[in-house]
């Protein structure tokens, strides 16, 4: 099979600057045979394959980022990036940190920073700091919840240190049993 034929893109171009199949079959590539081009517009003229070449013409017009990276990956590029922007942080202003790294990266969606998924909240592009506003009754529940965190571990060190006891007298009481039951075989040596 030629170089041509393998070439479906530039073979597809072709393809429609003609108006039917019968024009296109009649205009073949010069390096390409006969029985090539016509299996080509054949494939040209499935209404299957016309219906995917317009969904994907569709879907490459939606594409925000187009690639130009050239044969190296995405992998390659975000990586490289990443440590371009980790050196320019260095020296401007100090280590960034990783989550500024990735947001400028990987970008970002409303309440998603990608690569980190929903557990990391991105940092609006707006406004350098983001305010929060405190909601009263949360800060309750916050300050009752770190109350009963705080009276937990309280009762948490305190049952550690029963256990610890308890784990004491245990070891006595083994002791005291040991002792017992060699002064019994002492009393029943001396007695027999």
């Amino acid at each position: 099979m030629n170089v041509a034929f393998k070439n479906h893109k530039a073979l597809h171009k072709h393809f429609k600057k003609f108006r039917s199949k019968d024009e296109a079959l009649q205009h073949q590539p010069v390096d390409m045979s006969v029985e090539n081009w016509i299996a080509c517009c054949e494939l040209f003229s499935q209404p299957s394959y016309q219906e995917r070449s317009r969904i994907n013409t569709n879907n490459r017009v939606k594409l925000m980022i187009h690639h130009t990276g050239g044969s190296r990956s995405f992998v390659w590029h975000r990586k490289k990036l990443m440590v371009e922007i980790h050196s320019q942080s260095t020296i401007e202003s100090g280590a960034p940190k990783d989550v500024d790294i990735f947001t400028q990266v990987l970008g970002t969606r409303s309440g998603y920073v990608r690569g980190l998924g929903h557990s990391v909240k991105p940092i609006a592009a707006s406004s350098p700091t983001v305010s929060v506003q405190r909601d009263p009754e949360l800060v309750r529940e916050l300050e009752a919840a770190k109350a009963t965190i705080e009276e937990l571990k309280t009762r948490q060190s305190e049952y550690d240190n029963l256990k610890n006891q308890q784990a004491e007298m245990i070891e006595a009481q083994r002791q005291i049993q040991e002792q017992l039951q060699l002064l019994k075989t002492q009393f029943a040596q001396r007695d027999s």
